[in-house]
This record gives structure tokens, C-alpha cells and sequence, in this order.
């Protein structure tokens, strides 16, 4: 098996043993399943406000899942999606250098310089 790759032959033949969905009818939304062998999925989001960008908005979310790998251990993925982009924590999943983050850092800084169309602003 080449490194990276991963196959159960208990995920062929697993079933969902938990499935579930709510919305309140303001824009905030749960969903999430569990299946038979192992992997949980749990979400929460709200619909935001539409932007200039787009008249159908965007939503921000929060959520997990877990999975058990092929060594039997249990990995948890914790995950927020916004208008930041794509956030994902877990133990097992490498985390940035401090060059990393303050690079990422001072990027969002000079982002603050520019609107949407990535003209300078003027302050």
C-alpha cells in the first residue's frame, strides 16, 4: 500500500446509524451522520448576509469529523469555513511554524489595504 492510501473493506459495506438535520428558518443550520464503521461528521452554520461579491451570501461553519485509521486510532478534525477561508485543527495534523504564522499574519494585514476589487483604500 503506498503511502497516503487507505482502504477498509468494512467501508463498503458500512451504514449510517445516526443521521440528523435542523434549520430554524433564520439562516442557522445543523446537520451530521455517523456511520457503522467509525466516521462521525457534526456541522453547525449560519447563512450571512449577502455581499457585493454575490447576491446569494455566503455562510460561516463550524464542524468535525472523525474517522478510525488504519492503525485503530480514532482522528478528530476540527474545521471552521468563512470568508477567511478553510481552518482545520486536529492532533495529528502538522501545525505551521511561527514563520508560518506570521506570515499568514501579515498577509491579512496588507489585505486590510485593499477593497474588493483590489484597488488601495484611502484612508
Amino acid at each position: 500500500m503506498s503511502p497516503g492510501s487507505y482502504h477498509n473493506s468494512a467501508d463498503a459495506i458500512s451504514s449510517i446509524v445516526k443521521l440528523y438535520k435542523d434549520e430554524d428558518g433564520s439562516g442557522i443550520y445543523k446537520y451530521g451522520y455517523a456511520t457503522s464503521n467509525g466516521i462521525n461528521h457534526d456541522v453547525q452554520g449560519q447563512v450571512l448576509a449577502a455581499s457585493t461579491k454575490s447576491s446569494e451570501g455566503s455562510s460561516a461553519v463550524t464542524g468535525s469529523y472523525s474517522y478510525v485509521g488504519p492503525d485503530g486510532v480514532t482522528y478528530t478534525v476540527n474545521y471552521i469555513a468563512d470568508e477567511h477561508g478553510f481552518r482545520a485543527t486536529g492532533d495529528h495534523l502538522p501545525k505551521l511554524s511561527l514563520e508560518q504564522q506570521k506570515a499568514i499574519e501579515e498577509g491579512a494585514k496588507d489585505a486590510e489595504l485593499y477593497d474588493e476589487q483590489g484597488n488601495p483604500k484611502h484612508y
